[in-house]
């Protein structure tokens, strides 16, 4: 009853508008992180506020969403691609261009260092992606388990055994809930 009585839970607006939230403090936290080193931390503490903080509005200030599948992350996941690329560049050009660290080498040497460090950044970043699965082993296990439920009880495939170098065929076992006459 109490949940009712609370504000409709706006799933378009509201994700749009906590994606943006992070995707600011993300470009901010990356994109000078060379310039100020210990934005990266001020970031993760925002965003440990951040979950807390949209747990509880969604546990108090708003109705209960009705959950809704979704393969990924959608458009945001190549805007933060792109904010990536752009920080790999901006962090490069400034450590190379305005720190003090490579005054001493001509501006060839530095522009090869400018792209040296870029392609060892983006190459890190794409073992990175490959090193990690994005769905987690135990995902792929229990969502093959499902399958073999489906394909066994709702498509009632019968069960299949082998036995040295020849197939059985089990007998097909229906299960019912209710007496059968």
């Amino acid at each position: 009853e109490k949940e009712h009585l609370l504000t409709t839970y706006d799933q378009l607006t509201s994700t749009i508008n906590d994606f943006s939230e992070l995707a600011v403090g993300f470009g901010y936290s990356t994109l000078f992180v060379a310039a100020l080193p210990i934005a990266a931390s001020f970031f993760l503490v925002f965003g440990i506020i951040q979950i807390k903080g949209d747990g509880w509005k969604l546990l108090h200030v708003y109705k209960r969403p009705f959950p809704r599948g979704c393969e990924d992350i959608g458009t945001w996941q190549n805007i933060f691609m792109i904010m990536t690329v752009a920080a790999v560049v901006t962090n490069a050009g400034l450590a190379v261009f305005t720190m003090q660290g490579l005054d001493y080498l001509d501006t060839t040497t530095r522009y090869w260092c400018f792209i040296g460090f870029q392609w060892i950044c983006f190459a890190l970043q794409a073992f990175i992606m490959v090193a990690i699965p994005d769905v987690p082993e135990e995902i792929n296990i229990q969502l093959q388990r499902t399958a073999f439920i489906q394909r066994k009880l709702i498509d009632r495939i019968p069960d299949e055994t082998y036995t040295g170098d020849k197939q059985v065929k089990l007998p097909n076992i229906v299960f019912s809930t209710y007496p059968v006459e």
